[in-house]
This record gives C-alpha cells, sequence and structure tokens, in this order.
C-alpha cells in the first residue's frame, strides 16, 4: 500500500544531465543514503586596490598613531582597563572563530517540485543566486536520479535534515541566516524543518495543505495521507511568505489560503494574477515573482537591524551601569594618589 502511494506522490525526472562534480557533494542521510547538495554562490566583482599617495592622508595616519601611543601610556596608569597577552589571544581567537562562522548573505535552502533534479535546477540556481544576491544550496530526494535510497516521506525528511546540517555545520552558516524554501512537492520538507528549526524566513511557492487534498476533500483518507502542511503550518517558527499563481490547476489557490490562515508569523501572501503552477518564474510573472523575494529579504533586513538596535540599546543601558560602579570610583582614586585631583 505504501509503495502505491508513493509512486503517486513522486515523480522523479527519466533523463537528466550529467551531474557537476565542481560545486557538488554527497553527504549520507541518518537513514544511510548518500544524496547529492550542490552550492551556489554569486560572482564576486573584481575589487581594485586603491594606492594612497596623498601626503595629507599619510600625516593623518601619522597623527593617529601618534595619538593611539599617548593613550596607551596614559592608560598604563590604570591597571583596571588593560588586559594580559592570554586575555588579548583568547579575545582574538573568539573573534576570529566567530568572524568564520558567519556568513554575510542569506543562504537559501531549495526544495525541489516533481519532476526536477539537482542538475535540471542547476542554471536556475546559479540565476537565483545572481539575482538576489544570496547563496543557493540544492539537495536532492532519495530516489531521485543521483540520490540513493527509495521514495518515501520519511526519506524526504531525512534529505532535507542532512542538508540543513550540511548549511549549518560544513559551510559555517548561522541559523538566522537561512531562508527556506520549498516549490509544490518540496513545501512539504520545508515546512516539515520549519517547525524544528528557527531561520530567518520561509518561503513557500505553490503550497499544498497535504497531498491527498490535492485530490479529494475525504477525511478518512487521512490515514493514508501524507506531508499534512496544514497540520504544520501553525507550528513554524518564521516568518512565512507564500507565493502562488491563480490560475494554478494542479494545486488551487485555496490550499495555500488555507495556510495562509494558520500561519502564526505570516506576512503579506503574493499571488501573481493569471500564473499556472509552473511559469510564475517566467516573462511577466517572473518580474513580480522576483521583486516577491526580493521583497520579502528587504523586510527580513530591516527587521534583523531593528532586533539588533534593541541589544545595542540594552547593552548599552547595562555597560553605563558597569562603568559607573565599577571604574568610575577606582579611576578618581587613582588620580587622587598621583594628586591630579582632590576627592
Amino acid at each position: 500500500m505504501g509503495n502505491a502511494i508513493n509512486s503517486c506522490v513522486f515523480v522523479p525526472p527519466v533523463q537528466v544531465p550529467e551531474i557537476n562534480t565542481e560545486n557538488t557533494e554527497f553527504v549520507l542521510t541518518k537513514n544511510g543514503h548518500k544524496i547529492p547538495v550542490a552550492w551556489y554562490t554569486p560572482q564576486k566583482k573584481n575589487s581594485s586596490i586603491l594606492e594612497t599617495k596623498n601626503l595629507n592622508d599619510l600625516n593623518a595616519r601619522n597623527n593617529s598613531n601618534n595619538f593611539n601611543f599617548g593613550l596607551r601610556e596614559f592608560l598604563k596608569h590604570f591597571p583596571e582597563f588593560s588586559r594580559n597577552k592570554s586575555q588579548n589571544s583568547s579575545l582574538a581567537k573568539t573573534h576570529s572563530k566567530r568572524k568564520d562562522n558567519q556568513n554575510s548573505s542569506w543562504t537559501i535552502i531549495f526544495s525541489h517540485g516533481n519532476a526536477e533534479s539537482i542538475t535540471l535546477l542547476s542554471d536556475w540556481a546559479q540565476r537565483l543566486a545572481e539575482i538576489l544576491t544570496v547563496n543557493v544550496l540544492l539537495y536532492e530526494y532519495s530516489g531521485y536520479p543521483y540520490a540513493e535510497g527509495e521514495c518515501s516521506e520519511k526519506n524526504t525528511y531525512a534529505c532535507i535534515e542532512r542538508a540543513f546540517e550540511y548549511a549549518v555545520k560544513e559551510k559555517h552558516i548561522n541559523q538566522d541566516h537561512i531562508i527556506l524554501m520549498g516549490f509544490s512537492l518540496g513545501t512539504g520538507a520545508t515546512t516539515h524543518i520549519a517547525t524544528e528549526k528557527d531561520v530567518a524566513g520561509v518561503i513557500l511557492v505553490s503550497s499544498f495543505t497535504s497531498c491527498v487534498r490535492t485530490q479529494v476533500e475525504l477525511s478518512y483518507l487521512s490515514i493514508i495521507d501524507q506531508f499534512t502542511n496544514i497540520t504544520k503550518a501553525a507550528k513554524i517558527k518564521s516568518p512565512t511568505l507564500l507565493i502562488h499563481g491563480t490560475d494554478d490547476q494542479r494545486i488551487p489557490i485555496r490550499h495555500a489560503k488555507e495556510l495562509y490562515s494558520k500561519l502564526k508569523k505570516p506576512v503579506e501572501p503574493v499571488w501573481i494574477e493569471g500564473a499556472d503552477h509552473c511559469n510564475m518564474d517566467e516573462g511577466n510573472f517572473g518580474d513580480q515573482f522576483y521583486a516577491a523575494l526580493n521583497n520579502f529579504l528587504d523586510w527580513l533586513r530591516l527587521e534583523r537591524r531593528k532586533k539588533k538596535k534593541n541589544i545595542y540599546k540594552r547593552r548599552s543601558r547595562f555597560t553605563r551601569k558597569l562603568v559607573s560602579e565599577r571604574y568610575v570610583p577606582s579611576v578618581k582614586k587613582t588620580l587622587s594618589k598621583k594628586g591630579w585631583i582632590d576627592i
């Protein structure tokens, strides 16, 4: 029974191009299957190094160095402000490790639809990386051309969990820099991982409530249902964008609207007028599609700045209190001993 249902749910492509080994690796899922993961980055522009030949700039640097030397000499009188070499070394290592583990740009983990594969989406993934200036991580489900194992809901969940682990542990991407994106069948895998991970954002394109509900609305068939997004949508922890074509006959737009009503952190959905299931990224529809993605990323950046600003405000209040309670009395005492001030 299970194999019969899986054969209806999953439709792997028959003919696919050869895999590109330059940007593709094979990783092992928790179910013991090797699956391919491919990494795409926006191409960096060559930046020229400008040499400073202006004498005024050189004098400004010398004056700055003289000031820093004088400040260091002054602070020698206050041991409470100085750190030993071991402390400085420890701080430098911590900063270096933190810098290596963070990526300033977003990373999209994309879950593909039916009749798609990691090689068929290669050019599109690179274009997406260029348009949005993000990293893109593709992976393939078990049972598809280059992935081991059989097609099943359980194996698909294991694949996206491994892809997420690859991004975090092997590419050193922080979770708050990751955006989960799924198309059609891929929204099932994306919704699953989004209920478990706290990421920057979630994008569901041509999403469905559940596999059975795309065909019939019969509650007694729930026992054989798969990818029940409708029951998981309320558990998604991150801001979620829904994009759907109004003329989608394969998965009618009512599915997306039902999911939208269940979300805890929905953003304004994008219903692309006249688009069907597979042409949202083409022609005039494509302009709306990529604009929607860009707007979502801009909104996420703005929210992050607001969050950081609030954190800095709290830290600033704490720092002022710490300095006034711990350092000011000590500095006054040192200055008094040297006869520089009277307390």
